[in-house]
C-alpha cells in the first residue's frame, strides 16, 4: 500500500485513532499514579589484602590474585545477596521479617563494577527508611561472612550508604510515553483492519453512481456531471440550468408503511426520469431530500418549459404499488447560468435559494432565479436576487377513445370542488362531473 493511502486511512479514521490514543494515555497515567513508589539505598564496598600477609612474595601473589580472578568479588556479590545475610541484617535491625509489610517489594541486588575491586549493593523498596536500614545491616552482615570466606582478602565500606531523593520506579513520563505509543499503534492498526474489512457492498455502495432505493443517479455523480457540463458551456459560451425539485406526497402517505413509502418514492422518480431529454439528467441528494435536474444547454425558457410539463404531468397521475396508491407534487427552483458566473459552487447556491423562496410560497410552485449580472448595479455592490414565480397552468385531461384509461394506467381526476375521483373504478366519471367530452 502507498504512503498517502495510508494517510488518508488515518485522516479519515481520525475519530477512532484520537479517542482510543487518549485513553491509552490516560489509562497509563492512571496505572502509573497507583502504583507504590519504589525508592533505591546503594553502598559500595572494595576488597584489599589483609595486614598480615606480610612477605613480598604473598603480596605479589595476593595482588595478582585480585587482579584476574572476578569470580572472586562474583562471590562476594552472592554472599551479600544470600538469604542467611538476610535473616541476619533482620536480625541486627532487630525486626521480625513476618511482621514487614509487603515485604516482597524488598529487594537486594549486588554488581561489581567493570575493571575494579569495587562491589555495589543496591536495595529497593516502598519505605526510605527501611531500605537504608536494610542496606547498612546486609553490607555490615555480609562483610562479616565474606571476610570469613576469604581471610586474606578483607571486604571494607568505600561508600557509606545513600538514598536517591526520587523515586526510581513508576517512571511517570516514560510510562506516559508507552501509553501514547501503544494506543496510537493500536488505533491506527485498527483503522487500517476496518478500512480492509469492510464489506464489498459498502464499497460497491461507496463507488455506486446511482441511488440504492430510487433507482436513480446521485448527487455524487451528478455534481461530477455538472462540473463536466459547466466546463463544457463555458469553453462553448452556452448557458446552463439546473432545478431542484421536492417531492411533496399527499398527507395520507405518512400513514403508509416505511417500504411502500419508499416503493411509491421510487416509483415517482422513475416517472419524473421519463420526462426528461436524452442529454437530461436527474439525481437524488439524500442528505436534503431533493431531486436535482440537469439540463444541458437549456436557457431559460426551455428550462421553465420543461419543469412546467413535470408539474402538469405529475399533478395528474397517480401511483399505485400493490393495493396502495400516492399522488405527489413538486416546488421546484430553478437557475440558467453562463459565462463567468457559471461556477459549482456559485449554480448550486443560487438554486437552493430558489427552491426555498419556492417553498415558501402555494404548493406546486415554481421559482425561477437567473444567475447575470445586473446592468443598473454599481461596480463593487451585490444585487439582490431576483426571483420570477413561473405560473403551472393546470392541464386539462379529456378521456377520449384514444386515451381511455388501460388497467395500467392510473390518473387522478381531482375537480374544482375537491372531489377525487379513480378513473380506473369509473371510467364515466369525467361525464359525471363536467358533462360530455366537447367534440
Amino acid at each position: 500500500m502507498e504512503l498517502r493511502q495510508y494517510i488518508r486511512i488515518i485522516l479519515s479514521g481520525w475519530w477512532i485513532i484520537l479517542p482510543i490514543t487518549m485513553l491509552s494515555f490516560v489509562t497509563a497515567m492512571f496505572f502509573s499514579y497507583s502504583q507504590t513508589p519504589i525508592y533505591e539505598a546503594t553502598s559500595s564496598y572494595i576488597t584489599q589484602l589483609d595486614s598480615s600477609v606480610a612477605s613480598p612474595s604473598n603480596v605479589i601473589y595476593g595482588l595478582d590474585t585480585l587482579t584476574g580472578r572476578e569470580r572472586i568479588f562474583v562471590t562476594f556479590c552472592n554472599v551479600m545477596t544470600s538469604e542467611a545475610v538476610r535473616n541476619e541484617a533482620f536480625r541486627i535491625m532487630n525486626i521480625d521479617p513476618a511482621q514487614v509489610p509487603d515485604l516482597a517489594s524488598y529487594n537486594t541486588t549486588c554488581n561489581v563494577l567493570p575493571s575494579s575491586n569495587v562491589i555495589v549493593l543496591y536495595t529497593t523498596g516502598p519505605s526510605q527508611t527501611l531500605i537504608t536500614r536494610m542496606n547498612e545491616a546486609i553490607g555490615l552482615a555480609g562483610t562479616e561472612v565474606a571476610n570469613q570466606v576469604y581471610g586474606t582478602f578483607k571486604l571494607v565500606v568505600l561508600d557509606p550508604t545513600k538514598i536517591t531523593p526520587d523515586q526510581i520506579s513508576p517512571v511517570h513520563s516514560r510510562n506516559g510515553i508507552l501509553g501514547l505509543a501503544l494506543g496510537l499503534v493500536a488505533s491506527v492498526t485498527m483503522a487500517i483492519l476496518m478500512d480492509y474489512l469492510r464489506s464489498p457492498l459498502e464499497k460497491i455502495e461507496a463507488q455506486a453512481v446511482r441511488d440504492g432505493l430510487l433507482n436513480v443517479y446521485n448527487d455524487r455523480f451528478f455534481k461530477r456531471r455538472l462540473d463536466e457540463e459547466i466546463r463544457r458551456a463555458r469553453a462553448r459560451q452556452r448557458p446552463l440550468s439546473i432545478a431542484y425539485s421536492k417531492l411533496m406526497p399527499t398527507e395520507d402517505f405518512a400513514l403508509l408503511p416505511e417500504d411502500i413509502q419508499e416503493s411509491m418514492k421510487r416509483l415517482a422518480a422513475q416517472f419524473l426520469e421519463s420526462q426528461l431529454g436524452e442529454s437530461d439528467l436527474l439525481a437524488y441528494n439524500r442528505k436534503i431530500d431533493t431531486f436535482q435536474f440537469l439540463l444541458p444547454e437549456s436557457s431559460n425558457s426551455e428550462a421553465r418549459e420543461t419543469m412546467v410539463k413535470i408539474h402538469q404531468e405529475i399533478a395528474i397521475r397517480s401511483f399505485r404499488f400493490n393495493e396502495y396508491i400516492a399522488n405527489f407534487e413538486l416546488d421546484t427552483g430553478i437557475v440558467e447560468s453562463s459565462g463567468e458566473n457559471l461556477t459549482i459552487e456559485r449554480i448550486t447556491d443560487k438554486v437552493m435559494q430558489a427552491i426555498a423562496r419556492a417553498q415558501q410560497m402555494a404548493k406546486s410552485n415554481i421559482v425561477y432565479l437567473r444567475d447575470a449580472p445586473n446592468p443598473f448595479v454599481m461596480e463593487g455592490e451585490e444585487s439582490e436576487p431576483e426571483f420570477t414565480e413561473v405560473p403551472v397552468p393546470r392541464k386539462e385531461f379529456f378521456i377520449t377513445p384514444e386515451n381511455q384509461a388501460t388497467p395500467q394506467e392510473n390518473f387522478i381526476l381531482d375537480n374544482e370542488a375537491g372531489a377525487e375521483t379513480d378513473m380506473l373504478v369509473d371510467p364515466d366519471a369525467f361525464e359525471k362531473v363536467f358533462g360530455k367530452p366537447k367534440e
